[in-house]
């Protein structure tokens, strides 16, 4: 992100044109919205006192939470915890986004990994794409989705997994509609965004205030950018910031009535009393605490053992190693080592990351500005 743009203080409002249904659709992605809730939900539950109203439901009875997670890799550390947020599309089998939330609790800091839909995580797999693991991946007899995918992310990405958050898709727009929309930065003009119902939205360079339907149009589009899903999920993290610090701001009042429209679209394994340890814990985290990573890599299209020519992401598993020991395994005795991790690389010629580590900070408004206000004050 360029720190030197100036950035207009006035709103834009989005138009919309509302279209007729088209026969092509692509379900793919669809899904690539659902999870921010859950994102939400990671920060806001360890621990800000804004978000106390969802203390009082106990989310472990919600959805499909029926995974036994006595066979999965957990934190060694008591001092971190990790959190796999799933976002699920329509037919519930693929998880289009995908994060690993490590909570730092003795730094007071969270690290957020951002996983490409299109991954490559094996031939065993249809497509070879990380999304597919969770409904169509080969499992153990009487082995869930959700714990089919966390033995994926303890094997292939070396992560522990101590805790699972899923959401659905229309859990997005609702949460989006009960916090009353949020006001986000678009960095360049978007044209032609749409959602589910095929309304278009056009989003103007600068702030722009969101109800759920543009708020998934905003999350969805691709087409803007070069990069196609990459750019997607760069773009993604604006949304993702001005939605976390809104939810930091609610009061007690209002994040009890986003809770009730949430209550029975979240999955999880946590209970009431986890939620009230890693609150008390986490009190102070805020929005500089939290920082986004994303998996290094390149896409490219290659051609896959039973599954002809398709396009995937290949991960760079040196660089990836070196990430996770620096920043997702704080208090790990042994480092993490390249050749570990149970994922092959695709490409042959290497091309270098396109998607830069960012905290949400970067993505606000003004950051930057107060930043450097606070500085010069300080030095004065």
């Amino acid at each position: 992100m360029n720190k030197n743009k100036a950035r207009s203080a006035a709103y834009n409002e989005p138009t919309v044109n509302a279209q007729k249904p088209v026969k092509r659709y692509r379900k793919g992605v669809v899904a690539l919205v659902n999870t921010l809730l859950a994102l939400v939900l990671v920060v806001c539950l360890l621990g800000t006192g804004a978000c106390a109203a969802l203390l009082y439901w106990d989310f472990s009875d919600s959805g499909n939470s029926e995974a036994d997670l006595s066979d999965i890799v957990k934190s060694e550390s008591e001092d971190v915890v990790y959190f796999l947020v799933a976002g699920m599309d329509e037919g519930e089998t693929l998880t289009d986004i995908m994060m690993v939330v490590c909570y730092d609790i003795k730094a007071g800091k969270a690290s957020i990994l951002q996983i490409p839909r299109d991954t490559f995580i094996g031939v065993d797999v249809p497509t070879g794409k990380m999304n597919a693991v969770y409904g169509r991946a080969p499992r153990e007899e009487g082995q869930t989705n959700i714990n089919a995918m966390l033995r994926r992310i303890n094997d292939s990405f070396g992560l522990p997994v101590d805790h699972y958050i899923t959401v659905t898709l229309s859990a997005f727009r609702d949460i989006v509609d009960a916090v009353g929309g949020v006001d986000v930065y678009v960095p360049s003009t978007i044209r032609n965004a749409w959602d589910q119902q095929r309304n278009h939205y056009t989003f103007s360079e600068g702030m722009n205030h969101m109800n759920g339907s543009m708020a998934e149009a905003f999350v969805r589009h691709r087409k803007s950018y070069a990069m196609g899903d990459l750019g997607r999920v760069k773009a993604q993290r604006s949304f993702y910031a001005a939605f976390i610090q809104k939810c930091l701001n609610m009061n007690y009042g209002q994040m009890a009535a986003a809770a009730t429209s949430i209550y029975d679209k979240v999955s999880t394994d946590m209970k009431l009393v986890d939620i009230l340890a890693y609150a008390k814990q986490a009190q102070k985290l805020g929005a500089k605490n939290v920082e986004f990573y994303a998996l290094p890599g390149q896409g490219g299209m290659f051609r896959l053992q039973n599954w002809g020519t398709l396009s995937n992401y290949s991960i760079h598993k040196q660089e990836y190693a070196d990430m996770l020991n620096q920043y997702f395994m704080p208090y790990a005795k042994t480092p993490v080592s390249a050749e570990s991790l149970r994922i092959d690389e695709l490409h042959t010629t290497y091309f270098e990351n396109y998607i830069e580590d960012a905290t949400i900070s970067e993505y606000l408004p003004g950051t930057e500005d107060d930043d450097a206000t606070e500085s010069t004050e300080s030095e004065e």
